[in-house]
């Protein structure tokens, strides 16, 4: 792939800097913090304090993105490595911190373009990064801007606009710390002020609650369910009705991985073995939400007064469309959108609208929707409902909710793909149904790594008493039971309510392992019954699954199956624990089965 006009400008401006920003904190912390008396701090004092910290931090980030337009900020940061400006460099706390910007530029950012972004065409070279391209070393660049059709580009553009970037992500990281903070208040923390250290304020931990903090961030987050708890998948359907979408490529995957598709579908591209781009195409399975999310879909309308199937047509006719023009039409410039930037645009609304209308047909294929289900769409809405419009509702800690559709001046918008994942990950959040049992059936398909052992029904004994076990497998000589509770985490809970952290605590970990307890003591005294017979194993292992990596409460042995792996898991944990064999006798909290077959045959 050939250089783009910005990249050996942005080298030359931003080299001086970049080491130079990420070596300390935002000066905010300084400035804050070194106010605060040095002591360590009540859990409720240190919540005021974070509440307060984070309202500044807000306020300076509105001033520095409300000073420009959101075509500005897009361009300038679609075009700058996913990294932090933090100590923290995790591949998840990038994507957050990345996410807070995004969210930053659609709450704060103007509408219409400003003075330091210009359309080829309409502006003379001189004016592109503030004359930086007349130089002799930049001949490279002017040639291609006189060469390529007409685009936006940078214009009253040098070091200190590379180093406001920077300090908008220090910004954005102190938001993300802001949150990680409250949530360990949550969980029990407090937080000590020390001004000769350059972080002026640290969490204090207890050993077992370093130990638990460490223990969950350590393992990985669940990636097939949404922020809902339902299953992303289609169990009928496992390989198609997936569309690339973009998201963020925090973990710096190289690209050439792609070549081989490209050379399948005859498209003239491919990338150097060392490439890594900016964003990441996953495959996303829309037809498996659909599918999955339908018993939610009359509460969804009732809450917002409109159809889901508009909202999901609008979004898979867009990820068609870059399929379309990539894969079918070879057109090669779509790599833009879906690896380097993406987003497309500016773009008309009304030009917009014809594409949605176009490729709506080929979403209703992909969807497979019926003839009732077409019917209910409404492209006019379904893009309404994906515009931004209403900013205020825009929570940074939360980073929620995020748009499509990104007006960009009066009557033009970027096309956002890379918001496709989150969007749909947030969709059904605080849409609820008296049952949601639906929820259940469909993660135990995913859990099914065999058929269970156990009836998926009743559980009837020869006494006449009865169990239902959700899902059971063996290993070796043990019998693993599995309680699945798929409760939605609440907006508290993300932003480190005490209140809500102890209510996901009462409401998923203890009562799926109490109930799992309670299954697992009855099966051990009832080995044998009318549909079902246990008596081969020696022990039951009861274990709690849940939709969402959860925080265990405590080292009691309680919660655990080992010392390092807890007794609520995600279904890649426990597809894990099982592929690897980890079960066996000298876990923790078996259950030994009696040996009453005998007396139930008498």
């Amino acid at each position: 792939m050939n250089l783009d006009y910005y990249q050996r400008p942005f080298y030359l401006i931003s080299q001086p800097i970049v080491s130079e920003v990420i070596k300390q904190p935002h000066s905010k912390r300084k400035s804050f913090w070194g106010l605060i008396p040095e002591k360590e701090y009540s859990y409720l004092q240190s919540k005021e304090l974070i509440d307060t910290y984070y309202s500044s931090i807000s306020k300076e980030i509105e001033k520095i993105v409300s000073s420009k337009s959101r075509m500005y900020w897009l361009h300038l940061s679609r075009r700058i490595s996913p990294s932090t400006s933090g100590r923290d460099k995790s591949p998840i706390t990038i994507g957050i911190t990345r996410k807070i910007i995004d969210g930053a530029i659609e709450k704060y950012a103007k509408d219409e373009f400003c003075e330091h972004i210009g359309i080829t065409g309409e502006i003379e070279i001189s004016e592109v990064f503030d004359g930086l391209l007349l130089s002799d070393d930049f001949k490279y660049e002017r040639e291609l801007l006189k060469s390529l059709p007409r685009q936006i580009v940078l214009t009253k553009f040098n070091q200190t606009n590379m180093l406001e970037y920077y300090t908008l992500e220090k910004l954005a990281y102190e938001v993300w710390k802001c949150g990680a903070t409250l949530r360990a208040l949550g969980k029990g923390a407090t937080i000590k002020i020390n001004h000769s250290d350059k972080e002026y304020f640290t969490e204090i931990r207890t050993p077992e609650l370093a130990f638990l903090i460490d223990n969950y961030d350590d393992r990985n987050f669940s990636f097939i369910t949404t922020r809902k708890g339902v299953v992303l998948e289609n169990k009928d359907d496992l390989d198609s009705g997936k569309l690339l979408v973009p998201i963020y490529n925090v973990s710096n995957i190289k690209m050439d991985l792609f070549n081989h598709i490209f050379k399948q579908f005859d498209i003239p591209l491919s990338f150097g073995e060392d490439m890594m781009t900016n964003f990441l195409p996953i495959l996303y399975p829309l037809r498996g939400f659909y599918n999955n999310n339908k018993p939610l879909f009359s509460s969804f309308f009732k809450k917002y007064n409109i159809e889901v199937v508009s909202i999901l047509t609008v979004i898979t006719a867009v990820a068609y469309r870059i399929f379309h023009k990539l894969f079918l039409e070879k057109n090669v410039a779509m790599v833009k959108p879906l690896f380097l930037r993406g987003y497309h645009g500016p773009i008309l609304e009304s030009d917009i609208l014809k594409e949605l209308d176009y490729f709506k047909n080929f979403a209703f294929l992909n969807l497979e929707l019926d003839e009732d289900e077409k019917k209910k769409v409404n492209i006019k809405e379904g893009f309404e409902f994906l515009k931004l419009q209403n900013r205020d509702t825009i929570d940074l800690l939360f980073v929620a909710p995020l748009k499509l559709f990104i007006p960009v001046s009066k009557d033009r918008f970027i096309i956002d793909y890379s918001k496709i994942s989150q969007i749909l990950d947030d969709l059904m959040f605080q849409v609820g149904i008296k049952d949601e049992n639906f929820k259940g059936d469909l993660f135990e398909y995913v859990t099914n790594k065999t058929k269970s052992i156990l009836p998926t029904n009743q559980c009837h004994s020869n006494n006449n008493s009865s169990k239902q076990i959700d899902y059971a497998i063996a290993v070796n000589k043990i019998l693993v039971i599995c309680e699945c509770k798929l409760k939605e985490n609440s907006i508290g809970y993300y932003k480190g309510n005490m209140q809500s952290i102890n209510q996901r605590r009462e409401n998923v970990i203890d009562l799926s392992i109490n109930e799992s307890n309670q299954k697992a003591i009855w099966l051990s005294e009832n080995p044998k019954g009318r549909n079902y017979d246990i008596s081969e194993f020696d022990y039951i292992l009861p274990i709690g699954l849940s939709a969402f990596k959860e925080f265990i409460p405590s080292t009691s042995k309680k919660y655990w199956i080992t010392e390092s792996i807890p007794r609520v898991l995600t279904i890649e944990e426990f597809n894990k624990i099982i592929d690897n064999q980890i079960i066996s006798k000298n876990n923790y909290n078996l259950i030994k089965i009696k040996n009453s077959v005998k007396n139930n045959e008498q």
